[in-house]
């Protein structure tokens, strides 16, 4: 019974599953998708703040370990260059390609519906169709860096 229980635990940890703070009011259309679509990579993300930046969060009186984000942070993430998170090692092929790539509405838009076609070689292979695409271009347009953050990802 206790395996049993503790290889559901551990399942449950890598399974993706969100662990997206609970919303306040009616749901937001961008943040679902960009929680279904995105968050298991790239951290979920609620308010102002990143909900598990360090892999670990309280739940109740119990701190529960999570696994942290694969990806770099995406908050603040239109006008930034690519690949200038210091907290995430890009893949080669996507640090060769990105030299001059500035994240706008177009490039975003580009990599979310294909990112192999357009940098192949990136570890991002998951592809976005166009309805959740905007919606999750435009929840991201609406994310600002935190001062801790935009200090992280410059220095």
């Amino acid at each position: 019974m206790v395996r049993s229980l503790l290889m559901a635990i551990f399942w449950l940890s890598f399974s993706g599953a969100s662990f997206a703070a609970p919303s306040q009011g009616a749901s937001e259309p961008g943040r679902d998708a960009y929680t279904n679509k995105c968050a298991r990579c790239h951290g979920a993300v609620s308010g102002t703040r990143t909900v598990s930046p360090s892999g670990v969060r309280r739940v109740g009186r119990f701190i529960r370990t999570v696994v942290p984000p694969l990806g770099p942070s995406l908050r603040g993430i239109f006008g930034r260059p690519a690949a200038r998170s210091k907290s995430f090692r890009y893949s080669n092929a996507f640090l060769e390609h990105t030299a001059e790539l500035v994240w706008t509405e177009a490039n975003l838009d580009r990599w979310i519906a294909d990112s192999q076609r357009m940098i192949p070689g990136s570890y991002m292979f998951l592809r976005v169709e166009a309805p959740d695409r905007r919606l999750i271009i435009d929840y991201l347009r609406g994310l600002a860096e935190t001062p801790a953050e935009a200090s992280a990802n410059r220095e």
